[in-house]
């Protein structure tokens, strides 16, 4: 196995290519992210794979929630969990941000663009440990969630479907049990869908 372009961080784009005895209708592609160079990786990522693989985009370190945003995007050609098949929706996006990604600004301005995202937004999402208490969080959360969701006369699951996330782990949130890891791309899926902002998500209207 070759993996190539191991000096890479942030969101990474790795390119899993077929054997010649498969036959499936896509390549694979794993949308990662790495604080430190994929290379330190490389041999965990060798252990589960015997196939060829290859780094062939890369988004510099805009936001460390942004892996999760593009995955969440990306869902509906989700295998399982990082993999997802090589579409060609997934081919244009990866050749549009490698062609932009040396100029920040114009990389910032079309990921907004594709993936509806403020990234203003998200850095308030990501210090919200800066701001409020963990069970403050759970019990805000907990009571605004179900409040949108009564409003709109929608159920759990369907709630769960539409925003992209496990529906165990929405009922979770709803009934205000232990929450071990709360994504900022799953909060910033919550605001909008209901289209609200990030108070309105995790504060009691009388604080609003």
């Amino acid at each position: 196995m070759i993996l190539k372009n191991k000096k890479i961080k942030g969101v990474y784009f790795l390119h899993q290519s077929r054997s010649i005895h498969e036959i499936k209708p896509y390549d694979y592609i794993k949308i990662g992210y790495s604080k430190n160079y994929i290379k330190n990786r490389k041999t965990r990522l060798e252990s589960m794979n015997p196939n060829e693989l290859t780094v062939i985009g890369n988004i510099p370190i805009l936001h460390i929630s942004l892996e999760g945003v593009i995955q969440n995007h990306f869902n509906k050609y989700n295998i399982k969990n990082e993999w997802f098949y090589y579409t060609e929706e997934l081919k244009k996006f990866i050749k549009k941000i490698n062609t932009l990604k040396e100029n920040i600004d114009n990389l910032k301005l079309f990921l907004e663009s594709y993936l509806n995202i403020d990234f203003n937004n998200l850095k308030k999402i990501h210090n919200i440990k800066d701001r409020i208490t963990y069970d403050e969080l759970k019990t805000n959360l907990s009571f605004n969630l179900k409040r949108l969701r009564k409003n709109l006369g929608i159920s759990q699951e369907k709630l769960a479907i539409s925003c992209k996330v496990d529906r165990r782990g929405y009922q979770r949130m709803e009934n205000k049990e232990e929450i071990p890891d709360i994504r900022v791309s799953t909060l910033y899926q919550f605001m909008k869908f209901y289209n609200v902002n990030f108070e309105e998500l995790i504060s009691f209207p009388k604080r609003l």
